[in-house]
């Protein structure tokens, strides 16, 4: 397999003399292959795939030729991007079990470009490479019900954003600054879940544990116990720091449906987060509120036509330093949607509410709750 991509990002702003600038532009193509080969069995017991990926990238911020960067100011420099990875991975059944494991080899070169005050060129270079594993675990216990636990070890190298990024990110309204000491994350993660189907009733029960070192983060600014905005010509803009701590992350998903009828069916699904940086005992900023969301559905005979009415609840986060960002999480609400539709012939119809009652509400992950 083989692809091609190619994004071209305009942003433009009127900082003075009622003039549309061009304050950001980025021109980044990306070519990607891999290659997969399922290998016939081996010693009569594994089944598996080896495989290679590759992919390089090619960004432009700034003039027409990688080495030759024009202007100091742009969010990310000139850069190009080279990863390769080989991976093995084999599956064994066996009665009522069923064994997987896997190891992959990754390799990232990347060579930035930027101008710095003064018109120095500046070209800075990282290699990052480290092995993964993975292995799991599956038991059908009988037909109903079945039950899993999986293992690894992975990594993961820091992005181009995370190394580099400074300046005012137009997307999310915020001052981002990377650092050039950022190094590779490494995860320990184990997970285990329950599956059951039966002929009304489905259940799911997934839940993790992860121990990841070099944890990267966007972390609010904070100097001596304050809170640092960026004053600009446009204003005054939150300001985030990439980031590294160790951090242990847990929780589960947990799904539920029942069919009572071919007509009527019930779904409910709840998600809950915990997340520590460890190394200093703290809660993280920016981790998911606890939610539940339920949803009851009415399939007509006719088109396939249904109609459906959806409830959601998003906790308060109250599992947060004080002082630690630019503004206190949003109290907890609830959302009601409807959701409609039909199919004709080759036609799909449908229609959504998301906010039936047009409920006034923020997102604790939304930056622009800061506004």
């Amino acid at each position: 397999m083989a692809a091609y991509q190619h994004n071209w990002r305009l942003e433009y702003d009127i900082p003075r003399g009622n003039r549309n600038l061009n304050t950001l532009n980025l021109k980044l193509d990306t070519y990607s292959a891999e290659l997969n080969l399922d290998h016939r069995p081996l010693f009569r017991i594994f089944n598996g795939t080896a495989g290679a990926s590759f992919q390089y990238q090619h960004n432009l911020s700034s003039a027409f030729e990688l080495k030759k960067p024009l202007v100091s100011t742009t969010l990310l420099p000139n850069y190009q991007a080279i990863n390769y990875g080989f991976f093995l991975t084999e599956r064994y059944y066996k009665n009522n079990w069923e064994t997987d494991f896997g190891f992959r080899y990754d390799n990232k070169y990347l060579e930035a470009y930027s101008l710095k005050i003064g018109g120095i060129q500046q070209q800075t270079d990282f290699n990052f490479n480290n092995f993964s594993g993975a292995f799991g675990l599956k038991k059908h216990i009988t037909d109903s019900l079945e039950t899993y636990l999986n293992l690894g070890l992975v990594w993961r190298s820091p992005s181009v954003n995370e190394l580099f990024t400074d300046g005012i990110h137009h997307g999310s309204a915020s001052y981002e600054k990377g650092s050039l000491f950022i190094q590779p994350e490494k995860a320990r993660n184990a997970a285990f879940g329950l599956n059951f189907q039966a002929k009304k009733i489905t259940i799911g029960f997934d839940s993790y544990l992860k121990y990841i070192q070099d944890f990267i983060y966007l972390k609010p600014r904070l100097e001596n116990g304050i809170l640092q905005p960026i004053i600009t010509v446009r204003g005054a803009f939150p300001a985030f720091d990439y980031t590294q701590v160790d951090a242990l992350f847990s929780g589960f998903d947990f799904t539920f449906t029942y069919t009572a009828s071919k007509s009527l069916e019930f779904m409910s699904k709840s998600s809950i987060v915990r997340a520590k940086d460890v190394r200093n005992n703290l809660f993280l900023v920016n981790i998911p509120s606890d939610r539940i969301e339920n949803k009851i559905q009415y399939n007509f005979k006719k088109n396939d036509a249904f109609l459906s009415i959806g409830h959601q609840f998003i906790a308060h986060q109250n599992r947060v330093e004080s002082n630690s960002d630019f503004l206190a999480p949003p109290p907890a609400y609830q959302l009601v949607s409807l959701q409609t539709g039909l199919n004709i012939k080759y036609l799909n119809f449908g229609l959504t509410v998301s906010n039936l009652f047009n409920q006034a509400y923020r997102e604790y992950l939304n930056r622009f709750r800061y506004f």
